[in-house]
């Protein structure tokens, strides 16, 4: 993932949200990885509802971007 977004963002700068099922330590390393590669404005990290994560299982993580104008 961190590979795809760094791709996608190239030079720019983003916003990005992280998002976890019951995986905290995951989540940070995911945020880790795609810090290391990725301008980075603004990140949050948040925990799905049990409404959704009943859906992807607990230990899911995932991301969504924002691709900032120059």
């Amino acid at each position: 993932m961190a590979d795809m977004v760094a791709t996608a963002i190239g030079q720019g700068k983003a916003r990005i949200g992280y998002l976890h099922a019951g995986a905290e330590q995951e989540v940070q390393k995911l945020r880790e990885l795609v810090e290391a590669k990725v301008h980075v404005l603004e990140s949050m990290v948040g925990e799905l509802s049990p409404a959704i994560a009943v859906h992807t299982g607990p230990g899911m993580t995932g991301l969504c971007y924002y691709k900032l104008d120059e």
